[in-house]
Formats: structure tokens, sequence, C-alpha cells
């Protein structure tokens, strides 16, 4: 019986010392695991501190370029200047056709080459009728009024003077006839105006295939830039689903830390290349305005 009591009494003294054991693993693992998450949040403050010290220094170096905006619009540099937060270009279909056709239209440069060609166009108009012979037709009127006669002071007792046959006024038709003596040079003048305007046209006709070719180049970045937008916004949209997933996934397993803050700043890095895409798209539909004329 004192074998067997001494037995039970080490048996349940091992058993007690091995659930000790036991709970002290647990409660190292435990303050390990939340050490381990501390850690994580401290660096993550660090990293915080660090972003917004580098949004103050942009908000500092933007203050330069507001002035410096304000001053290309004429307006007071320290007037407010309102900034879109959703860039959004909406074009009707078909808006390439009309657009092409306005900046046809109505390109400034191009209406000063028209203006031009019939300038030189009336010039030479001009130096024609000149190099003419021109004829007149006209009326000479002559009034013709009674007259003292030669010698009698006074006239004849109030009663002038009137000689045989110049009673009535007179009405003569004319006709002209003005040639020119420098024919030469007004036919110089008419080929110089000719050779002006043939000069003009193909000026004109050079300056709608080069805007026709930038009209092309500049369409061409901006579907280059609507199918950027559209992947990246894919892109965000699957990157937000993993951040998700990730965020769950460090919450319950404690997966990696570090692999966390990579995918926020792939999310990050998608989201400033949609809006730099976005950007680029509306500073080409500037250009294009820029070509109509507006």
């Amino acid at each position: 019986n004192g074998s067997g009591d001494g037995m039970g009494m080490g048996s349940g003294s091992s058993a007690g010392s091995s659930g000790m054991n036991q709970s002290s693993a647990g409660s190292s693992m435990g303050s390990g695991s939340g050490s381990g998450k501390l850690t994580d949040v401290l660096r993550l403050q660090v990293q915080i501190k660090a972003m917004e010290s580098d949004l103050q220094q942009l908000e500092v170096d933007k203050r330069p370029l507001l002035v410096r905006f304000n001053q290309f619009l004429g307006r007071d540099k320290n007037e407010t200047v309102n900034f879109e937060t959703n860039i959004s270009t909406q074009k009707d279909k078909g808006w390439e056709v009309a657009m092409l056709e306005n900046i046809l239209e109505t390109n400034p440069m191009l209406l000063m080459l028209e203006k031009e060609g019939l300038v030189y166009q009336k010039q030479g108009e001009m130096a024609k009728l000149e190099g003419k012979p021109m004829f007149g037709l006209g009326l000479n009127y002559m009034v013709f009024s009674p007259r003292p006669e030669a010698g009698v002071p006074g006239g004849m007792n109030g009663m002038d003077y009137m000689p045989a046959g110049m009673g009535n006024n007179m009405v003569m038709p004319m006709a002209t006839l003005t040639l020119p003596i420098y024919r030469k040079k007004y036919k110089a003048l008419e080929t110089e105006s000719k050779l002006y305007w043939e000069a003009n046209e193909s000026q004109k006709e050079d300056l709608k295939r080069n805007l026709e070719t930038e009209f092309e180049s500049i369409l061409a970045s901006i579907k280059d830039a609507n199918r950027k937008v559209k992947l990246l916004e894919e892109q965000i949209e699957l990157m937000e689903q993993t951040m998700e997933l990730s965020v769950t996934s460090y919450a319950t397993e404690g997966s990696s830390f570090e692999e966390l803050l990579n995918i926020q700043r792939e999310l990050l890095d998608f989201r400033l290349n949609a809006l730099n895409t976005r950007i680029e798209r509306e500073i080409a539909f500037a250009k294009l305005e820029t070509l109509v004329g507006f």
C-alpha cells in the first residue's frame, strides 16, 4: 500500500508538473504573438510618420506651382485653384470625325492662309483691270447767264446783253478713252499675284496634311490612355480583393506583415498610375482643342 500510495503521489506530481509546463508554453506563445503584433504596429507608425513628412513637403512645393498657374491665367497669385478629384472624359460616338472637321474649318493658321489667298486673288484681279483700256461716258452741262453790254456802265437800263444763239444752257455728251502706258508692269503684277496665290494654296494643303497627322497622333495617345485606364482599373479591383484577403489572413493566421505592406504599396502605385494616365489623356484633349482654336 505504501508503495502504491507513493506511486500514486508520484504520478500526480508528474501530471501537475506537465500541466504547468503546457500552461507556461501557451502563455509564452501568446506573449510572443502579441509582441509581434505590437512590433508591426510600431513599424507601421514609423512609416506613417515618414509619409506625413513627405506630404508636408509636397504641400510646400505646390505653392510656387499654384502661383505660376494663376499668373498664366492673369489672376491674383493667391486666388484659389479648384482641382477635379474625379477625372472622367465622356465623348459622344463619332466625336473624332466632328473634331477633325472643326480643326480643318477653324484652325487659326489655316484661316490666316485662306485670308492671304483671297488677298492675292484680289491683287491679281486689280492688276488685270489696271492693264486694260478704260472707257468713260458722261455729260457736260454748261450754264449761261446774261452779261452787261461791253462799255455801258450799269447795263442798258437793267437790260443785259445776250449774244445771238446763246440764250439756252448747253448739254454736251462726252466720251473718254484711257490707254495704259505700262502694260508690262501690270502684267508682271498679275503674274506675281498668281504665283503668290499658288504658293499659298500649296501651304494650305501642307498645313491640312500636318493637322491631320497631328490629330491622328494625339488620337492614338488618347486611345492608348483609355486602354491603360481600363487595365489599371481592373488591376486595382483585383488588388483590393487581395488586400482584403491578406488583412483577414493576417488577423486570423498571423501571416507576414511585410507581405501586407507590399500589397498596399502596389495598390497605391496602381491608383497613382491610373490618375496620371487620366491626366495625360486630358492634356491630349486640350491639345486637340488648341488645334481647333478654342
